[in-house]
């Protein structure tokens, strides 16, 4: 029984595996890739990496029989998926470019979620300054006998200001809010 091997190419870049092979000629295959692959996601990375004056780095994971080298090959890819690996048997790649303007999208849709955040806490009005304050409260981890404390009202006041059902004047929300460290700001609108 001839033995086979599971390989991986790695980046020299980053370290992480890009693609996961098999090969019944030892090293012979792996290193064809470096002159051709078959898969053209590791044709166009192999390709970068020439320019620049490098070469992906082959790695022996496994050597297995004829008959179970399938199986074992979807277990490694299975396995580098999971650690977050990007591999060209499955995700396509079109080169350096594509992936940073991936990248990019990636983080301002991030930016755009932290500025969303912000807004969403900003836009809280007098009408549910009480279900701000119970949220902030909470996250704080402060009951409604400290916030009550600490912003000089009582708790029955603070209970029915989180529910609504009380009207506080702004001295009550500027104590709570003061208590709970933020700051009634005034919005000055502009219409044309």
């Amino acid at each position: 029984m001839s033995k086979y091997i599971i390989y991986a190419l790695r980046s020299i870049r980053d370290q992480d595996y890009k693609y996961i092979g098999k090969s019944s000629s030892g090293l012979e295959r792996p290193k064809m890739h470096l002159n051709y692959s078959h898969n053209e996601s590791v044709r166009i990375w192999v390709q970068e990496l020439k320019t620049e004056g490098y070469f992906p780095i082959i790695d022996i994971l496994e050597e297995c029989d004829e008959e179970n080298i399938d199986h074992i090959e979807q277990k490694w890819i299975k396995h580098y998926l999971s650690l977050g690996h990007i591999l060209f048997n499955i995700h396509q790649y079109k080169g350096r470019e594509l992936e940073k303007i991936k990248n990019n999208i990636k983080n301002q849709e991030e930016l755009l979620e932290k500025e969303l955040t912000k807004a969403k806490e900003a836009i809280h009005s007098l009408d549910d300054i009480g279900l701000f304050i119970k949220i902030k409260r909470k996250e704080r981890k402060i009951t409604q006998l400290d916030l009550a404390e600490l912003s000089g009202l009582t708790s029955k006041s603070i209970s029915e200001i989180e529910l609504g059902t009380r009207n506080p004047t702004l001295a009550a929300i500027k104590g709570i809010l003061d208590a709970l460290g933020y700051k009634l700001v005034p919005i000055i609108k502009f219409t044309a």
